[in-house]
C-alpha cells in the first residue's frame, strides 16, 4: 500500500524536475510514497535524467501533448496512493511541507483540496497561491496594484497570506502548482476537467470540491518554492495572457451559463481598450527606456486580450503551449 502519490507533469522541464525530485527525496513524506512523472509529449531529456539518478520514479510517456488536466488524470489512474499530490516541476519542497499537508488532508473537517504556502525564488510570498472563485468583477479589476492596495479584501481572497496565524485557513481555491487531495474526494468530484488545455483546471477542481460540499484549505506552515515565469515572456507571454482569459471564459460558460460568459467577455474587451490606451499614452511621457519598455509591453498585452475578446483572435505561438508546466506560471 502507498500513502502518497506525488504526480508531476513534464513539458520541456527536465532541469526543473531534477531539482524538484531531489527536494522531494531530501524531505521525504511520512509513510510510503511514490513519484509519478508524465512527459506530455515533449520527449526531452527527462526520462534519461530520471532513469540515471532516480530509478524508482515511475515514468509515463504520452505520445502527444494532451494538456495539463488529461495528463494529471492519466497519472492519477496509475497511482496507488490514498493521497494524491499534484506538483509543478518548477517547485522545490522545503522541510516538513509534506508532513503538514498530509496531516491536514486527513485531519481537517470535510477536507477537499489542500494547498501550500508558495514562495517566489527570493522566498517572498506568492499571492497567487490562493484566490477567490472567479467573478466578472474580480477578473475585470484584477491587478497587482489593487491586490497590494487592498490585500484583505474578499474580492481577491488572499487575506490569509497576510495573517499572523499559522492555523489552516478555509479558502475558495488553491494554486495548481501544489494541490493535495484524498483519492476518494478526487474521484467523487470528477477529477480534473479535460475541457481545459491549460489554466483554470485548479480553479475548476476547487470549485467542484466546493459545490460537492467539501472545504478547501490553505496551510501557511507548509512551504514550497515555486520558481514560475519561465515561459511567459515576450510574444509567448501575450499568447499565455490570452489563454488565461479564455480559460476563465470557459469556467464561466460551464458553471454560470452562456449569458454570464458573454458579459464577461464584453467587459473584458472594454477593460482591455481602456488599459491599452492608458499604457500607450503613458509611453509618451515615461521617463527612461526601461519604464517605456514595461508600458509598451503592457499596451501590446492588452491589445492581444482585446483582439481575443471581440474577434476571437489569438497571438501566434511557434511551439505548442505546455499543457504540463502551466507555462511555469
Amino acid at each position: 500500500m502507498v500513502d502518497l502519490s506525488i504526480i508531476i507533469i513534464n513539458w520541456n522541464s527536465a532541469s526543473y524536475i531534477q531539482q524538484c525530485v531531489r527536494s522531494i527525496l531530501a524531505h521525504s513524506p511520512p509513510g510510503r510514497f511514490e513519484i509519478i512523472v508524465v512527459d506530455n509529449g515533449s520527449f526531452d531529456e527527462c526520462q534519461i535524467l530520471l532513469k540515471s539518478e532516480f530509478p524508482d520514479v515511475i515514468f509515463l510517456q504520452s505520445s502527444e501533448n494532451i494538456g495539463f488536466a488529461k495528463a494529471n488524470n492519466l497519472a492519477a489512474a496509475a497511482a496507488h496512493g490514498s493521497l494524491l499530490l499534484f506538483l509543478n516541476p518548477d517547485t522545490v519542497v522545503l522541510e516538513h511541507a509534506f508532513e503538514l499537508l498530509c496531516q491536514s488532508a486527513r485531519n481537517l473537517h470535510n477536507c477537499g483540496v489542500v494547498g501550500a504556502s508558495l514562495k517566489n525564488s527570493d522566498l517572498s510570498i506568492q499571492d497567487s497561491c490562493i484566490q477567490s472563485f472567479p467573478t466578472i468583477f474580480n477578473q475585470i479589476f484584477d491587478s497587482d496594484f489593487l491586490r497590494r492596495l487592498f490585500p484583505h479584501s474578499s474580492i481577491w481572497g488572499i487575506s490569509p497570506l497576510y495573517s499572523v496565524s499559522n492555523t489552516p485557513s478555509r479558502v475558495d481555491a488553491v494554486s495548481g502548482a501544489c494541490m493535495l487531495v484524498m483519492r476518494d474526494v478526487f474521484e467523487r468530484i470528477g477529477r480534473f476537467s479535460a475541457e481545459y488545455f491549460m489554466y483554470s483546471e485548479d480553479i475548476d477542481l476547487c470549485y467542484k470540491s466546493h459545490i460537492c460540499g467539501f472545504q478547501n484549505y490553505y496551510i501557511p506552515t507548509a512551504h514550497i518554492i515555486h520558481h514560475g515565469g519561465g515561459s511567459s515572456k515576450g510574444a509567448k507571454g501575450y499568447y499565455y495572457e490570452v489563454m488565461m482569459r479564455e480559460a476563465r471564459w470557459r469556467f464561466f460558460l460551464k458553471f454560470h451559463g452562456r449569458a454570464y460568459a458573454v458579459v464577461f467577455r464584453g467587459f473584458l474587451g472594454a477593460s482591455a481598450i481602456a488599459r491599452s490606451v492608458v499604457a500607450s499614452g503613458a509611453c509618451w511621457v515615461a521617463f527612461g527606456p526601461s519604464r517605456r519598455d514595461v508600458l509598451s509591453h503592457a499596451a501590446r498585452k492588452w491589445r492581444a486580450v482585446l483582439l481575443w475578446a471581440f474577434f476571437d483572435l489569438r497571438p501566434s505561438l511557434t511551439h505548442a503551449h505546455s499543457g504540463g508546466t502551466r507555462a511555469l506560471e
